[in-house]
């Protein structure tokens, strides 16, 4: 069997690209966006257990502000919403945005492996 006569495989990059808004991101999925994602899991619980005054929404605006710009890059909110004053429906709609890509990102990686081990049989 010669080099020609083997599929070959070629490994893609992990990126997720993204665009919110007209603003186009590259999302590397990667062990350390996993980790990031965790953290900031961990951190939405704490505050919904340290947040019970009336200040619930502003902490709530803040930290998604913070978790965007921790994963998109920072700027990512401001370029986002340029002149607007962000709000927590599109904070909140920017994180499911992403988390859904990010999953679906997992899934079409998962069915690819499956293919590739198919094809080893």
């Amino acid at each position: 069997m010669t080099a020609a006569d083997t599929k070959g495989l070629e490994i893609p990059d992990c990126v997720i690209p993204l665009c919110i808004n007209g603003k186009e991101f590259r999302l590397y999925a990667t062990s350390g966006l996993s980790d990031t994602l965790v953290a900031l899991a961990e951190e939405a619980v704490r505050l919904s257990v340290l947040t019970k005054d009336g200040n619930r929404s502003s902490v709530t605006v803040k930290f998604l502000e913070r978790a965007i710009d921790g994963i998109l890059g920072d700027g990512a909110v401001d370029g986002i919403f340029g002149e607007r004053e962000p709000d927590i429906c599109g904070l909140c709609d920017i994180v499911t945005y992403i988390a859904a890509e990010f999953f679906d990102y997992g899934k079409m990686r998962l069915d690819r492996m499956a293919r590739i081990g198919g094809d080893a049989e």
